[in-house]
């Protein structure tokens, strides 16, 4: 008898100790407290120029014209996020207008909106002398946000940059110079993320 209620003191302590352990199991929190920063990834958003394509009417200095001249270049520089332009023009009026392509290589699913506050000319690669002149006026195209896809094909848009000579040049040196001026411009785009 004595074995018996040994053994069934046994079997309740072992009992009790499961019913512990399984009750311990089930109802266990986890609690874990922290803060998280989620920030864009540089990769995420990407927003470059990938062409710029100078005015296609072009006047060259003869003696037939009186040596007027209307030219523009236009190019991308080596890290693809500023344009440069360069204008010559002879007569108030004259101008060029130069097209640049801008391309959305970000993740799929982040649109690029380009507002027309976020084109800058300046007259400086750094982005830090806006662009100010008595001789030019500079204009964009983009009256309205312009929104580009990063879905592939049809990830690009273009917009147009146009100068034109609003005063005549007189050159007052000793040599005495054609009326012509040429002016450098840089076109640094700072488009956001839909995101």
């Amino acid at each position: 008898m004595n074995k018996n209620k040994t053994l069934i003191a046994l079997l309740l302590l072992v009992a009790a100790v499961t019913l512990g352990i399984g009750y311990a199991a089930i109802t266990q929190t986890l609690k874990i407290n922290g803060t998280a920063t989620a920030r864009e990834s540089a990769s995420a958003f990407d927003v470059h120029f990938i062409n710029a394509t100078p005015d296609s009417t072009q006047i060259t200095p003869s003696d037939e014209n009186n040596q007027k001249e209307v030219s523009s270049t236009a190019s991308v520089t080596s890290n693809n996020k500023i344009a440069e332009m360069s204008v010559t023009l002879t007569d108030v009026d004259d101008s060029q207008t130069c097209t640049f392509t801008v391309e959305n290589t970000s993740l799929d699913g982040i649109q690029a909106i380009i507002k027309p506050s976020n084109v800058k000319i300046t007259s400086d690669a750094s982005g830090q002398i806006p662009f100010t002149s008595d001789y030019f006026t500079v204009t964009t195209n983009i009256s309205s946000d312009i929104t580009i896809p990063s879905t592939t094909g049809s990830n690009t848009d273009t917009f147009t940059v146009t100068v034109t000579l609003k005063k005549p040049y007189i050159d007052t040196s000793s040599e005495q110079n054609e009326p012509t001026h040429t002016e450098n411009f840089y076109v640094i785009l700072d488009a956001v993320s839909s995101r």
